[in-house]
């Protein structure tokens, strides 16, 4: 498998992404980034981790044109969340907070642009018309490389690029939702449709908010993670069997065999995760072995990233 895989139909070319750089005290985490880099790692998914990145980039003289940076826009931007908690637009998907966002992020980032900005869910409280106009503003004003976004129904994904394509706007060129072999109610709808429109699939959580943490369930800091309380707080059966089937290197080799897909993106907190994620994008699954590792699952209920709080979920039964 080629190490590096073009995003979409872009001229972006990445590899399995990292996101959450080990230990939270910066200066323990920057070798961390710079191990990552070494090892032909050239694709940094950035929540709150944006100083690390843009300190590591000074620190080692990494060239900027060397590394692709995606970063996110939806919530708030200030440090001082008390004071500006209560503004009505302190976060979302307005022009406003768009711009605003991309500037912090910029600057926290020490970089000119992004390469990646993606919308992290729908705002029901903002025009779609004035998202995009927006994204398209920053993509023109050479802040912003593409446009991508997370999680979300398949038809809000649809009328979005819509838009963008009427009004000859930059479209959105990447879909970043969950999807592992735990949960695989994307490959309905959203996979499909992207595979059809040419859009690259970038997951979180490809392990699931980890394998090993999952067997352990309740016994670990990663175990008691949001993703794992709120997706697997009480294991099934056929949930325990496929545990029982997987490895880490495993899970990530079937999630890069499926159609589409271009660049997984891992949480690092220690070198060996990184050594696995790059072991597993030279591990070709036989057929034999993908129907296996599938085999025991059953149908989950739909998970979508709500726009009220970052944590907040709305659940719903998906039809059969």
């Amino acid at each position: 498998m080629n190490f590096y895989v073009r995003l979409g139909k872009t001229g972006l070319k990445i590899c399995v992404g990292c996101m959450g750089f080990g230990d939270p005290e910066w200066q323990e985490s920057l070798p961390m980034m710079k191990a990552s880099y070494d090892m032909g790692i050239n694709y940094f998914d950035n929540g709150v981790s944006k100083q690390i990145l843009g300190d590591a980039l000074k620190k080692y003289s990494i060239p900027r044109e060397a590394v692709v940076i995606a970063t996110k826009a939806y919530g708030r931007v200030s440090s001082n969340t008390k004071e500006l908690g209560w503004m009505p637009r302190a976060s979302g998907l307005s022009r406003k907070h768009l711009f605003e966002a991309c500037e912090a992020s910029r600057k926290r980032l020490g970089t000119d642009y992004i390469d990646l900005y993606q919308i992290h869910r729908w705002d029901y409280t903002s025009a779609i018309e004035e998202t995009m106009e927006a994204l398209n503003d920053l993509v023109r004003a050479g802040k912003v490389r593409y446009i991508g976004v997370l999680s979300m129904y398949t038809w809000q994904f649809a009328k979005a690029n819509s838009i963008a394509d009427r009004s000859r706007w930059a479209k959105l060129v990447s879909m970043q939702n969950f999807h592992n072999l735990m949960y695989r109610e994307e490959e309905r709808e959203m996979n499909a449709s992207c595979l059809d429109a040419g859009i690259g699939l970038i997951p979180w959580s490809p392990l699931a908010g980890g394998i090993r943490a999952l067997k352990s369930m309740g016994s670990t800091a990663r175990s008691a993670s949001t993703t794992n309380t709120m997706m697997y707080s009480s294991l099934k059966a056929h949930d325990n069997e496929i545990l029982k089937r997987l490895k880490e290197r495993v899970a990530l080799a079937w999630l890069l065999s499926k159609p589409g897909m271009t660049a997984p993106i891992f949480g690092i907190s220690k070198v060996k995760y990184v050594e696995d994620a790059i072991a597993a994008t030279h591990i070709k699954l036989s057929e034999q072995h993908i129907k296996y590792l599938e085999e025991p699952y059953e149908p989950r209920r739909l998970l979508v990233r709500d726009h009220q709080d970052i944590l907040e979920t709305k659940i719903l039964t998906p039809a059969i």
